[in-house]
């Protein structure tokens, strides 16, 4: 049985189930280069001509009362590509999709997800309109039936309550990183969490972002904290950006613990999964297992994700067979790197030459910073390895350079990636063996934190993916050589793309990177090449700063 999920809101995606395996996913944006796209046109047309038993769609505003609208809009879209199905499906249940994309990869037996984003769908109970839910405490049973346990919705005028769904005034706690990101024209979300460790409790502020009312299990946002972000703007001498985002970043980690000892007063020390996009916040994902809880983090817990979570439901639902969890995240195309030959000949500003992993290796431990390109690209906002960036975290500001390169914010932190057998030499996982998705911001160990100072952040953390030799070999053996030159089993590890931009996803956009950034060289590793650009005024990095 084959079933094709597809998510239409932003960051549309893609996934197909067959068998119960889940043999691809990947986003549109890789394929149409606008980031967080919301057209799944250049996706569907890898499709073309195919035939699919089943084919559901979701999107985070899917209501019933455009429900006939959606189907037209998909039909138009599988029928300019010959797609064929047996059976057509609407999924409008935002929340669930998230929470079904972390239960179903989580490798558990039954669970109680989770989920806090910016806003799902438009709830209504008994012809009464509650709001747009924001928070979801959803039960699922080991055969996928789910229950809502709580549901929290966002209105413009009064607190509402309908059994366990509650609609108040507020916004979400993910959308205060949204509202932040736009008052002081950040970015992205993600540069409020980057900059909040820069920051501290301000007397000025004195007052918290939302209002827990502990009795009902509800927050609103306090109108008082929102209008002295307004006003601060223009008084950033009392109230700097950074303590604005430490105090949204705190509360955050507060409010998502309270709901986390709420569900394990309520129901006992219970499996959790947590999704939605909020919990692409790597801090506030640390600090849940150092509190003690058992969590699965959905990786692509953005919108991109819910693609998978639909299409493993439904084959759950229609087979009676759960379906496999994803071994991996490289779930995207893989390139004919026949072709590189040709594209490289018509550029006469690049050379290419013939190198091995020794070679690659030498040239990290040096200085130099290289892209890596190979296999199918990654599912998901994280580099792991087939797409990424990576340098010697040996080297104290090196991070800065990579900041220049990627054309991001001076105060972003940068990842790494260790060896699995290496871990605990030098980070505090705290109660998790592994993390190959890249999901937490683990501290790394006092001690060794001057010999990998390129990637820890201000705080002493340092977003890692933990590797095993049979995830990705060839980005082992890469690690490994670099560890047998440096005695560091860690490369600095950030995602291949400039700022602003999605994640490489072919030859052509490698090449297009090569040209217009910073890297040294690029890497691939299946064919034992490396290539740079002739002439290049790359920024130098010079060897004494390394520890």
């Amino acid at each position: 049985m084959k079933v094709l999920g597809l998510n239409l809101s932003h960051n549309a995606s893609c996934a197909v189930v067959e068998d119960g395996e889940l043999i691809f996913a990947l986003e549109n944006d890789r394929l149409s280069r606008k980031k967080a796209d919301n057209s799944i046109s250049e996706l569907l047309n890898l499709f073309k001509n195919q035939f699919f038993d089943y084919i559901v769609f979701t999107e985070y505003d899917l209501n019933l009362k455009k429900i006939n609208y959606f189907y037209d809009k998909v039909n138009n879209l599988l029928n300019s590509n010959n797609i064929k199905y047996n059976k057509l499906e609407a999924f409008p249940y935002h929340h669930e999709s998230h929470a079904f994309s972390a239960f179903y990869n989580s490798s558990y037996e039954e669970c109680i997800a989770l989920i806090i984003d910016n806003g799902g769908i438009s709830i209504k109970v008994n012809d009464e309109e509650m709001g747009q839910e924001i928070l979801s405490i959803i039960k699922i049973n080991k055969d996928g039936s789910h229950i809502n346990l709580l549901k929290i919705c966002r209105n413009d005028k009064k607190f509402l309550q309908k059994d366990v769904i509650v609609s108040l005034p507020t916004i979400s706690i993910a959308g205060m990183y949204e509202y932040i990101k736009h008052l002081f024209q950040l970015k992205e979300p993600g540069a409020v969490m980057g900059y909040s460790c820069y920051g501290k409790e301000n007397e000025f502020l004195g007052i918290n972002p939302f209002i827990i009312d502990k009795n009902n299990n509800f927050f609103t946002s306090n109108p008082l904290f929102l209008y002295r972000c307004v006003t601060s703007k223009e008084k950033l001498n009392y109230v700097p950006i950074q303590d604005l985002c430490f105090a949204v970043q705190k509360q955050t980690e507060d409010i998502v613990l309270y709901y986390l000892n709420y569900i394990k007063e309520k129901y006992g020390n219970t499996n959790i999964c947590l999704s939605g996009g909020l919990f692409q916040n790597c801090m506030l994902n640390y600090k849940i297992i150092k509190n003690n809880f058992n969590v699965f983090v959905d990786p692509i817990s953005h919108d991109g994700g819910t693609s998978i979570g639909i299409a493993q439901y439904y084959y759950h639902r229609v087979t009676g067979k759960k379906p496999n969890k994803y071994k991996n995240l490289y779930l995207g195309l893989e390139e004919d790197l026949s072709k590189i030959y040709n594209l490289v000949s018509k550029n006469h500003d690049i050379v290419f030459e013939d190198c091995n992993v020794n070679h690659v290796a030498e040239l990290l431990a040096s200085g130099k910073i290289i892209g890596i390109f190979q296999g199918r690209s990654e599912m998901g906002p994280r580099a792991l390895g087939n797409r990424s960036i990576l340098f010697n975290p040996n080297i104290i500001n090196i991070k800065e350079k990579i900041n220049l390169i990627k054309e991001r914010a001076w105060f972003r932190p940068v990842a790494g990636t260790v060896l699995y057998e290496e871990k605990n030499k030098w980070f505090n996982f705290y109660n998790k063996e592994s993390t190959p998705f890249m999901s937490y911001a683990c501290e790394v160990l006092k001690e060794k934190q001057k010999l990998i100072s390129g990637i820890v952040h201000i705080d002493g953390t340092c977003r890692i993916q933990t590797l095993k030799k049979e995830e990705n070999e060839l980005f082992y053996n890469l690690i490994n050589c670099f560890n047998s030159i440096t005695k560091i089993p860690i490369l600095g590890n950030t995602s291949l793309n400039l700022a602003g931009k999605p994640l490489v996803q072919s030859l052509t956009d490698v090449i297009d990177f090569l040209i217009d950034s910073n890297v040294d060289f690029v890497y691939f590793p299946e064919i034992n090449k490396i290539s740079h650009v002739k002439y290049k005024n790359n920024i130098e990095v010079n060897s004494s700063n390394m520890r």
